[in-house]
């Protein structure tokens, strides 16, 4: 988010737009999920949101004509846009590399982030040429460009049918349970899915709190100007790069062989919200220190970028290949509220606030009680997360049809004797 924050002064209902496109995201991330659950075409549905990113530059018009309700459209289209792209291309990853669904999540969102710097560069490059808005509208049709291309890579259908090892397709009565597809009801009607939308607010929630209102916070609470702000702020969202990878790294790894500790995201998941925990006592008690304040948002953005990665995994693990993305589409509905939600108190307070004042009436005191709820709330649904059957690996097809192959085996014999 900080390719958007331009040296020249901005409306101060920029900062609500990020989190209207925020929203977006995850409302596109939702109802992407939900197409494709449906069977509606990948490629073509990545192509749609690829042109559909073009609305940046309504966004940019909207800012320099003081047209709000335009600028306020063109986020919310653009930002859907994201999340549809976002989706897509994740759910392609998983279900071309089903061996290592953890490295290839974390490799799939690390490139995401990678180019949300590159992006900035880009930005920032344009921006010594072109005014901000000549360069919102250059960013606008280079995303639109690339992300046209790679569209064009990706399958036209994903595919259903689940094969036993001599390749003959398996009945529905005949799959392991994490290969069936759900209606959207039976998912709904599981306590499971709000046991992890919980679990997975609370590890994201803070960090998207650091993504909407660092350089706001940089600037109100510590006296930093805009370019300074933003140099602190690409050093957070690159340790956004480092949990991405380690989160898939740890959700293949970090696993025993059965027990309480066998699904590795969830391992993953509540390490990550012991880290945030310090991080926010950290910030608790020293409020006014900036190293503190900064260290401490690179964790919590660290977290914020890992737990995407393990909320995938998760999703994947309680509810079946063929319903994770459905079900992290869910998951992105909770996020965009979340950081709506954070993007309105900011704004709120935005340049109110006296320096150093750590209070509850500051952007940066209700940034950080905020973040103790959610903290919390992630710690207890995760528990009960822990504590359902589905969190555990179940028979992939193959070892499923061995035991058959086995079972029948021996009855025939039996029979012989």
């Amino acid at each position: 988010m900080s390719a958007f924050v331009p040296e020249a002064p901005v409306p101060k209902h920029m900062i609500s737009v990020l989190g209207v496109m925020a929203c977006a995201t995850a409302i596109g991330i939702s109802s992407g999920g939900v197409l494709l659950h449906c069977g509606v075409c990948l490629r073509t549905l990545s192509l749609l949101a690829s042109a559909l990113q073009l609305n940046l530059l309504l966004v940019a018009w909207g800012i320099s004509q003081s047209f709000v309700w335009l600028t306020y459209f063109g986020a919310v289209i653009n930002g859907a846009s994201f999340g549809i792209l976002y989706i897509a291309a994740i759910t392609q990853l998983q279900h071309e590399f089903h061996g290592n669904p953890g490295v290839v999540t974390g490799v799939g969102m690390f490139s995401s982030s990678l180019g949300s710097i590159v992006l900035a560069f880009v930005y920032s490059v344009c921006q010594e040429q072109l005014t901000w808005l000549q360069s919102l509208c250059a960013c606008g049709i280079c995303m639109f460009l690339a992300n046209t291309v790679a569209s064009l890579s990706l399958t036209t259908a994903l595919e259903d049918d689940v094969q036993d090892e001599e390749g003959v397709p398996l009945l529905t009565d005949q799959r392991p349970d994490n290969s069936v597809k759900l209606e959207i009801w039976e998912i709904l009607r599981d306590p499971n899915l709000y046991y992890f939308l919980l679990s997975f607010s609370g590890a994201i929630g803070p960090g998207y709190g650091t993504a909407v209102g660092f350089q706001q916070m940089c600037v109100d609470v510590f006296n930093l100007g805009s370019t300074e702000s933003n140099k602190y702020f690409l050093l957070v969202t690159s340790l956004g790069l480092v949990g991405r990878l380690g989160a898939g790294l740890g959700g293949d790894i970090l696993k025993a062989g059965k027990g309480v500790f066998s699904n590795g995201a969830l391992n993953v998941t509540g390490l990550l919200l012991v880290l945030q925990s310090i991080a926010i006592l950290l910030m608790q008690y020293f409020p006014t220190n900036f190293y503190t304040f900064v260290m401490c948002s690179c964790i919590t953005y660290f977290v914020f970028a890992g737990a995407a990665v393990t909320g995938a995994l998760l999703a994947r693990s309680l509810f079946g290949i063929a319903n994770g993305s459905l079900v992290f589409g869910f998951a992105g509905l909770a996020v965009g509220s979340g950081d709506l939600l954070s993007s309105w108190l900011i704004e709120q307070h935005a340049g109110e606030v006296i320096s150093g004042d750590p209070s509850l009436l500051s952007s940066y005191g209700e940034f950080i009680y905020v973040s103790i709820f959610w903290t919390l709330v992630g710690f207890v649904a995760l528990i009960f997360t822990g504590k359902s059957k589905k969190a555990f690996p179940q028979l992939t097809c193959q070892e499923t049809n061995n035991v058959k192959k086995y079972v029948v085996n021996m009855e025939e014999k039996d029979d012989l004797i």
